[in-house]
């Protein structure tokens, strides 16, 4: 888990869970940044074993990142790297296994779509060019890796009526490309969140309806 410790200057922390049958333990928590860190991301990457953190540094608003190596109950991090230099808002992270490297797609100034490919090797962390996805400004934001096409969908609102849209990534070496914007809402929507279901072969997108009592809807996305 990664968080925020708002009990210690919203310092970035991580812990290790542990799970026993219905049960979870806790290893001790571990600072891998001494100041604030908002809108944490974590992925795992099997092709390197490690794991992968991204998050908004509340003093400069840049996008940083992180390689943490599991030990035991434990976690320890590699050196912290900008994967955007200006102020962003929310990312999130995806593991591509054809290409065996980490997506993220962020929300930067003037808030729009971002993504960017990274490489791990050992503890590190290198980045790609960044890539446009959408030019319009956008506030909440997920993605998901679809095995069934080898392609990510990146979902998203738009600031001004928070409806709900997606493209389909598809990822070359370490770059990235959009297809064509597709609207799944033409309400406004909130707090979206995604998964693939590798039966079904789709992936479902979650939100909240204001349009609807706020009511937590799910619609399913063919590739």
């Amino acid at each position: 888990f990664t968080y925020s410790d708002g009990n210690n200057s919203d310092y970035g922390k991580a812990v290790v869970a542990t799970i026993s049958g219905t049960s979870v333990s806790f290893g001790t928590p571990v600072v891998y940044q001494s100041s604030g860190a908002y809108y944490q991301s974590i992925v795992y990457d099997p092709s390197a074993g490690k794991v992968v953190v991204a998050w908004r540094d509340s003093s400069s608003g840049t996008g940083r990142a992180a390689v943490g190596t599991v030990s035991g109950t434990s976690i320890s991090f590699g050196s912290t790297v900008n994967f955007v230099g200006n102020d962003i808002s929310r990312n999130n992270l995806v593991y591509d296994p054809v290409n065996q490297n980490v997506y993220l797609s962020n929300v930067s100034a003037p808030y729009a779509i971002r993504a960017v490919v990274g490489t791990v090797s050992g503890t590190s962390i290198s980045f790609g060019s960044e890539s446009s996805l959408s030019s319009d400004n956008t506030t909440y934001l997920t993605a998901s890796y679809d095995e069934n096409t080898n392609k990510i969908v990146a979902a998203y609102t738009f600031a001004s009526v928070n409806k709900g849209s997606s493209r389909v990534l598809t990822i070359s070496g370490t770059s990235g490309t959009s297809g064509t914007e597709a609207t799944w809402s033409a309400t406004q929507v909130t707090w979206i969140g995604s998964v693939y279901h590798p039966l079904t072969k789709k992936v479902y997108i979650t939100f909240t309806d204001n349009g609807n009592s706020d009511y937590r809807a799910m619609i399913p996305a063919t590739v």
